[in-house]
């Protein structure tokens, strides 16, 4: 009887053990499961950018190597029409300028300087300017003032005197007498081509 009972006693241990290893307490799933959460995700690898392409920076400004030659010379007005009768440093006519109303303005740079241009007979070319501060007394294509090129004739006033070619008797000049000079060919020539060049100098005394 004893032999049996201890058999029975050994077995329920056995049982019992067995039980213990195959079952697991709440608690021990409930740490399992943290481990599990507690693991990192895999992370995405973030996309590459692509870089800019360089921006293109725009050449420098180029310099004027030819010191201004597109611009007007000294001395000269705007749109002028100078024939190759004129010098560097000429005053040259500018259209329109065929009638006293719209005569060329000029400013005498100093005592001696000269007016150009190309006239033709039914292209007659008006100047106009002050009598610079050197005195009342000048010459006209001739003597200090060197001679004139082109075969032209002129006239005009000044001070509303009148004068017909070189002849300048009797008129009183001052300083800041304005002037109004008509040039064109002479015999009314010139027509029908590219004009007449022209180039007339003035040279004012002491």
């Amino acid at each position: 009887m004893r032999l049996v009972l201890l058999a029975a006693t050994v077995s329920v241990v056995l049982v019992g053990a067995t039980f213990a290893c195959s079952s697991s307490s709440p608690a021990e799933e409930t740490a399992d499961a943290g481990k599990d959460s507690g693991k990192k995700p895999v992370e995405e690898t973030p996309p590459i950018e692509e870089e800019p392409p360089p921006v293109e920076e725009e050449p420098p400004p180029q310099e004027d190597l030819d010191g201004g030659a597109d611009d007007a010379e000294a001395g000269a007005p705007n749109n002028t029409d100078g024939g190759t009768a004129c010098l560097g440093d000429s005053l040259k006519e500018a259209e329109p300028n065929n009638d006293a109303n719209t005569a060329t303005s000029v400013t005498p740079p100093g005592r001696t300087f000269s007016i150009c241009g190309t006239t033709s007979g039914a292209d007659p070319d008006f100047f106009t300017f002050k009598t610079p501060a050197y005195g009342q007394t000048f010459v006209l294509c001739q003597g200090a003032a060197g001679p004139c090129v082109g075969a032209v004739q002129i006239s005009g006033t000044i001070d509303g005197q009148a004068f017909n070619g070189f002849n300048f008797n009797g008129i009183n000049v001052n300083d800041g007498s304005t002037w109004v000079v008509r040039v064109a060919p002479s015999g009314g020539g010139g027509g029908g081509g590219g004009g007449r060049n022209y180039r007339l100098t003035w040279h004012f005394n002491n």
